[in-house]
């Protein structure tokens, strides 16, 4: 199976090397031979092709009409996912002093994930429309749970775990 996958690969390429005229064909190959490196697991790989494809489509695009728009918009917001799994790994301590750290750091992500989703929306293809807003929305979700269920510090008087919840 890996060598069918490889030999697809390798027409792929050849097809993108040609010179072919049709840019639209040219785009959807390069996204083609991302999702086939993705379906072998070659994480590198697989990025490097989701970028060229997204590199790809700008320049044909540039000499006119947009081609290959939903090919970029995908490869885009699965470029933009490398983010989001960022954005799940960091995890708030129980230590208070590192606390305000680790939730500045998850902002800046968050930030930086609101970002990057607004041009996978700027594509204005509807399904990665949908699948941006709805990734920034389980972010914001996945903010709001991370805050809310964060461990209490210890040693917190009455008054100061009152003050320490109404913050969260």
């Amino acid at each position: 199976r890996q060598g069918l996958l490889d030999r697809a690969i390798g027409q792929y390429d050849q097809y993108i090397n040609s010179g072919a005229r049709n840019a639209a064909g040219v785009v959807e190959a390069t996204y083609s031979v991302a999702k086939l490196h993705e379906r072998l697991k070659r994480i590198k790989v697989t990025q490097e092709w989701f970028e060229k494809t997204v590199g790809v489509q700008r320049r044909l695009s540039a000499r006119g009409t947009p081609v290959g728009t939903p090919y970029a918009a995908e490869a885009k917001f699965k470029l933009v996912s490398k983010t989001y799994d960022e954005l799940l790994s960091i995890r708030i301590p129980a230590n208070p002093a590192a606390q305000g750290a680790a939730v500045q750091k998850k902002l800046s992500i968050l930030n930086r994930l609101k970002d990057q989703l607004k041009t996978v929306v700027a594509y204005d293809d509807g399904g990665q429309i949908v699948a941006a807003l709805t990734r920034q929305g389980q972010a914001l979700q996945h903010m709001y749970a991370a805050i809310s269920e964060a461990p209490i510090p210890k040693g917190l008087k009455p008054e100061e775990l009152k003050q320490y919840k109404e913050g969260v």
